[in-house]
């Protein structure tokens, strides 16, 4: 079951159900009209975030999904699931519009581009995949981490992307021509999430 609360007075507002087996992943659209949630039952669903109507299932993936996220326009939904790929899905009528194959494990994360334009997808390969929303394409793999990928984000202008992996560092790339600009190092243990602000980029494990 996914929760909607009030965060200014604690008060539960709705309550979402219809998957049948558990969540692993939400995300709301940057609109906040819509909230997305991934399961173990393989789908993705679309709820109405102020009544709680669930406005679509999205049906394809053949494994567990692990993660999903908004596009920044709000119109688009990317999913990242166990079975290797990531679907690419319209949120307003559900249709799978790209399903991005190439990575040779789970993908453990995705992210859009601010712009709306690119994917990023993170996988147990050890990889990072960057991707044309519109056409499918893979325009860049990234390689460096030793051990699997957890995390992935873009800088606020798209130039940047960083990944977190389980080999204890942080990895900023260019998302256009692939170089890794910086190596992170300082955890003692996994890395788990990133995020990027302008110069600064924050981790934890």
């Amino acid at each position: 079951m996914v929760r909607i609360w009030r965060i200014d007075s604690g008060d539960c507002v709705r309550e979402l159900e219809g998957h049948s087996r558990s969540i692993t992943s939400i995300a709301f659209s940057h609109d906040s009209a819509l909230v997305a949630s991934a399961s173990r039952d393989k789908t993705v669903r679309i709820w109405r975030a102020d009544i709680g109507d669930c406005v679509q299932e999205l049906k394809g993936h053949s494994d567990w999904v692990r993660t999903v996220a908004f596009s920044h326009d709000s119109t688009l939904v990317a999913s990242a699931s166990q079975d290797k790929t990531v679907r690419i899905w319209h949120a307003d009528t559900g249709d799978c519009i790209q399903e991005l194959e190439g990575h040779s494990d789970w993908v453990k994360s995705v992210a859009f581009s601010h712009d709306s334009t690119l994917v990023a997808s993170a996988s147990d390969d050890r990889t990072v995949r960057i991707w044309r929303a519109d056409t499918g394409e893979c325009i860049q793999e990234l390689k460096g981490h030793s051990r699997s990928v957890r995390s992935v984000a873009f800088s606020y202008d798209s130039a940047l992307v960083a990944s977190a992996s389980r080999d204890k560092t942080v990895r900023i790339w260019h998302a256009d021509t692939g170089d890794c600009v910086q190596e992170l190092k300082g955890h003692e243990g996994w890395v788990s999430h990133r995020g990027i602000c302008g110069i600064y980029y924050v981790s934890y494990a």
